[in-house]
Order: structure tokens, then C-alpha cells, then sequence
């Protein structure tokens, strides 16, 4: 493959990866919910999906594991052709607790009741990934500067609102 190619194939691969990983999470996200027993999405936390003995966590678990793998590699390319280190970072972060989110439902290693490696991994999920969006606004064109600032932001304040009104566990 010729060099222009190549960067060509590579700087939109990270997007690609994103768009996979993000509706093939959509899609078993809703069917997930379908088959969990009384899922109700006022009263249950969407890691409820994930909780071994549920008949969704067999599709949950590996869909947010194959989302947060997807995420990573496409924090690597992010890195490597665009040069945006600290974006890169903030992202494979989020990625990274994405896919341990995955590994560590929140039935597992439990320190009371709280699941610490589950909580530790989902807090960065969701701080590291909005993180990013936001720090990308910069380096994003317009129209899509302002959707990426926005979800950034919606994201930090929906996490910070469920920090402070929902009782964990």
C-alpha cells in the first residue's frame, strides 16, 4: 500500500472503530435491556446489565468490552497520525476503564457492597471520555467542535447529577 494510502486508511480508521464499537454498544445495550428481567432504566443502573447470573450479561459484558478494545486502539491511532498526545491519552484512559468496566461487573470484588475495581473503572470511563471530548474541540472543524464541547460537557454534568442523587449501592 502507498504511503498516502496508508495515512489515508489509517486517519479515518479511528473513527471507524468508533462508529462499530459505538453502535454495535447500542444495539446489544437495548436488546440487553429487553431480556433483563423487569429493566427499568428509572430504577436500574445500566452496569445492572452486566451482572453475572442475568441473561444480559452474556451480550453486555462483551459488547462493552469489544467497545472499550475498539476505543483503545482508536486512542493509538489518534496518537500516532494526528499527533493529539494529551487527547490520545485522556481517551485511552476512558477506553481503558470502558473495557475493565467489561471485565468487572458490579457483582464482582465487592468491598461491602460497593464493587471497587467495577466503580473505579466506570469513574473513568465516563470522566476520561468526556474529558476528551471536551479537550477535542480545538482540534475539531465545525459543525462537529460544538457537538463534541457539548457532549463533553453534557456527559461531566449527567455523571456528577447521578454521583448526587442516586443511591449507590
Amino acid at each position: 500500500m502507498n504511503r498516502s494510502l496508508t495515512w489515508l486508511v489509517s486517519s479515518k480508521l479511528p473513527g471507524i472503530l468508533l462508529l462499530i464499537g459505538s453502535i454495535q454498544f447500542a444495539i446489544l445495550m437495548v436488546i440487553a435491556e429487553a431480556i433483563y428481567p423487569g429493566y427499568n432504566t428509572s430504577t436500574n443502573f445500566i452496569s445492572d446489565l452486566g451482572v453475572w447470573g442475568t441473561p444480559s450479561a452474556a451480550l453486555f459484558n462483551p459488547s462493552i468490552v469489544l467497545l472499550g478494545s475498539l476505543s483503545l486502539i482508536s486512542s493509538y491511532f489518534i496518537k500516532k497520525h494526528f499527533n493529539l498526545g494529551k487527547i490520545a491519552y485522556l481517551f485511552a484512559l476512558g477506553a481503558i476503564g470502558t473495557l475493565i468496566v467489561g471485565l468487572f461487573p458490579e457483582n464482582t470484588v465487592l468491598i461491602g457492597d460497593f464493587p471497587l475495581i467495577h466503580g473505579i473503572a466506570a469513574f473513568l470511563a465516563f470522566t476520561m471520555n468526556a474529558s476528551a471530548a471536551i479537550a477535542a474541540y480545538t482540534y475539531t472543524k465545525t459543525p462537529f467542535k460544538f457537538v463534541s464541547i457539548v457532549l463533553g460537557i453534557v456527559s461531566i454534568v449527567s455523571f456528577v447529577l447521578f454521583l448526587t442523587t442516586a443511591p449507590l449501592w
